[in-house]
């Protein structure tokens, strides 16, 4: 073979794989680290489960270093993105509400560092996920911010656009404040007060403008009656936010009773942890009615036609994966072995559910319908059309 022949077939090879990853950039979209979301979530949960099951655990490992490779990448897709194709973020302005999902997939990931159960490597990993967890705190802040320009810019002009998507750019302050308990339960007595005070101040910021949305999307609902048959799925989303209330409360609580205990303010901290146990079961009597409600929406609308898949199918496994994470706080705060088997029962739900999900994303990433293209985008409501 000439060498102008391999030299011309070396071109060919580099001009269409530079076509793929250009293509694989322009396509990317934020709802698809909801899928971070969910992965982080499920390695958490896996690793809760109050058994000595050695294939449990192994599982939950893979589950977190995917979910890291996974979330580096998506990072530098968006990054790429940004830089060389302005003009495709700016083409859908709406889908700013998904933006959301980047602190709490940062979120998750740093709440696995500090669930991780290696103890060999839990002093170096613990600040490093700390590290992450400020800047998941700083990027929720700023899409809390974010919120109220939609609300007053012409983007989001009518009741019947409200959709539980809304919910995601304030979600991040309640799991930022949930991750703040965990973390200040690892750390020296200074840097687990000052965790806790921002903790606090984000849970504060968060609680009021998640119970805003959701009364705003309850009227939306009674005015408007359910979301559009490909937006139903979006329905599932105010079960996360209400119960990460709790999870936050009762998180915050236990890092706050520890950590007053070496100081003065002990009184303080055991107060709070109460207040966070009442909080937890308003909260968990909250999410229950919610995913009752999502699942009865969905039902109602998979009467007329089955519900297409596409990436914001994802928005079922996160909130799950807090439902079931405040289930086992409550199990572990009452000592109630209703709320232990109930988290068993709703983490082997989020596993199979995970696996479900994994299997349909991966098969339409394999066939392309899950991407679509630049002349025809995917018909994703999760994405352009909340």
């Amino acid at each position: 073979m000439a060498a102008s022949d391999v030299l011309a077939k070396a071109r060919d090879m580099f001009g269409r794989t530079l076509n793929a990853l250009c293509r694989a950039v322009l396509l990317f979209r934020p709802p698809w680290f909801t899928v971070n979301m969910g992965s982080g979530i499920l390695a958490t949960c896996i690793w809760r489960i109050p058994y000595e099951v050695g294939a449990l655990r192994v599982l939950g490992c893979v589950v977190f270093y995917a979910n890291v490779a996974l979330l580096a990448l998506f990072l530098v897709l968006l990054a790429v993105q940004m830089v060389a194709f302005p003009a495709a973020v700016e083409r859908c302005r709406r889908r700013m509400l998904h933006y959301g999902a980047v602190p709490m997939a940062l979120a998750a990931v740093a709440n696995g560092v500090a669930a991780f159960p290696a103890s060999d490597v839990r002093p170096a990993a613990v600040y490093v996920g700390w590290g992450l967890w400020w800047a998941a705190a700083a990027l929720a802040a700023g899409a809390s911010a974010l919120l109220v320009c939609l609300v007053m810019s012409r983007e989001v002009d009518s009741l019947e656009s409200v959709t539980g998507a809304w919910l995601l750019l304030v979600a991040p302050l309640g799991v930022c404040a949930s991750v703040a308990g965990s973390f200040a339960a690892q750390l020296p007595p200074s840097q687990a007060a000052a965790t806790l005070v921002v903790g606090y101040c984000l849970l504060g910021a968060g609680a009021p403008l998640i119970c805003c949305i959701v009364v705003l999307y309850m009227h939306r609902v009674a005015v408007h009656k359910l979301p559009p048959h490909d937006a139903i799925l979006t329905a599932f989303i105010p079960v996360g936010p209400v119960a990460q209330i709790g999870g936050a409360a009762l998180s915050l609580g236990v890092a706050a009773q520890d950590t007053a205990a070496l100081s003065s303010a002990g009184a303080l901290g055991a107060t709070m942890y109460h207040l966070g146990v009442v909080a937890a079961l308003l909260a968990w009597g909250s999410a229950a009615f919610w995913a009752l409600h999502a699942v009865l929406s969905v039902a109602y609308q998979r009467r007329t036609a089955p519900i297409p898949f596409n990436i914001g199918w994802w928005a079922l496994v996160f909130p799950l994966g807090v439902f079931a994470s405040l289930t086992a706080d409550l199990g572990e705060a009452l000592d109630m072995r209703a709320f232990g088997v109930g988290f068993c029962v709703l983490a082997g739900l989020l596993l199979l559910l995970w696996l479900l999900m994994m299997a349909r994303t991966v098969a339409g990433i394999w066939t392309g319908s899950i991407l679509g293209g630049p002349a025809q985008p995917p018909k994703d409501p999760d994405d352009c059309g909340v």
